[in-house]
């Protein structure tokens, strides 16, 4: 059995090595893939903590792995990020609004960027499937408020 402070140590561990790929500074790609490799190192000890102990479910973290690990290959190979002027013409072209008030850009990894008319607010990009899973997740948070206020009430 996996002692409990291993279990800490290794989450600690993959939490660091989370910061140090997704850190402002750059790196090289074989080096994200090192500290990919560490990360999911840390992460294999926690797995079999979690699934000896059958009072802790280890669907959810291996789930939370697997996005994570996808957001990582995701920032392996992205590009750098376009200047102001590039993400100023492709909000003003308007092949990349449907309907005129969708915005729908695979090019702006943007996840909310700001709606046609200034000043309005922001708008989802949904050509980016991040953004439209955070949109999700953000109405079933919305969702689960209100039931949790509904039972608290009732």
């Amino acid at each position: 059995m996996i002692p409990q402070a291993l279990y800490i140590i290794t989450s600690l561990f993959s939490l660091v090595m989370f910061y140090l790929i997704f850190r402002r500074k750059r790196s090289t790609r074989i080096g994200y893939i090192l500290l990919l490799l560490l990360f999911n190192a840390g992460l294999i000890p926690s797995m079999m903590y979690l699934h000896q102990n059958p009072e802790m479910t280890p669907f959810i973290p291996l789930i939370l792995d697997l996005i994570i690990i996808i957001l990582i290959i995701r920032r392996i190979f992205t590009k750098e990020n376009p200047d102001q002027e590039t993400l100023n013409a492709w909000h003003d072209d308007p092949k990349n609004w449907v309907l005129g008030f969708l915005y729908f850009n695979s090019k702006d990894n943007r996840i909310f960027p700001p709606k046609r008319i200034e000043g309005m607010g922001w708008t989802v990009n949904f050509a980016n499937p991040y953004s439209i899973l955070i949109l999700i997740l953000i109405i079933i948070l919305i969702i689960a408020i209100g039931t949790i206020g509904s039972k608290l009430k009732g």
